[in-house]
C-alpha cells in the first residue's frame, strides 16, 4: 500500500540527517508518505561529506526542485551514488557540484530542464 511502505536507507547519514529534521520514523526508515511529504529540505544534504549513497532519494517525489536552494547536494564529496525521483524535470547544474565520488545517476531520462 502507498504511503505505508518503510524506506529503509542503505546509507546511515541519510537517515541520521531526516531523523535530526523530526520526520518519523521506526528507527531503521521512514514511510513513503513522509518522504512523499517533503517539498523543500532546505540544506540537509548540503555540503555532507558523511553520505555516500541516496537511490532511495527516489521516493521524495514531491521536493520542488527548482525552488532557491539549486546547490541540493553540492559537496557531497563522498558520494557515490543517487537516484533522482521519476518527478525531478528541472535540476540545476551546480546540484552535485564537488562530487567528486558520484559515478552513478539513475533518474536523468525525466529531466527537461537542466
Amino acid at each position: 500500500m502507498t504511503g505505508d511502505y518503510y524506506i529503509r536507507f542503505a546509507d546511515s547519514e541519510v537517515l541520521r540527517i531526516l531523523l535530526s529534521k523530526n520526520i518519523s520514523s521506526d528507527g531503521y526508515g521512514i514511510t513513503e508518505a513522509d518522504a512523499q511529504a517533503i517539498t523543500r529540505p532546505g540544506d540537509a544534504w548540503f555540503k555532507n561529506t558523511n553520505i555516500t549513497s541516496f537511490d532511495e532519494f527516489k521516493y521524495f517525489t514531491n521536493i520542488d526542485h527548482s525552488y532557491s536552494h539549486v546547490e541540493m547536494f553540492a559537496g557531497c564529496t563522498q558520494l557515490e551514488s543517487i537516484t533522482l525521483p521519476s518527478t525531478c524535470t528541472t535540476l540545476c547544474r551546480r546540484a552535485f557540484y564537488g562530487c567528486t565520488n558520484l559515478t552513478n545517476i539513475t533518474g536523468l531520462e525525466n529531466l527537461t530542464t537542466l
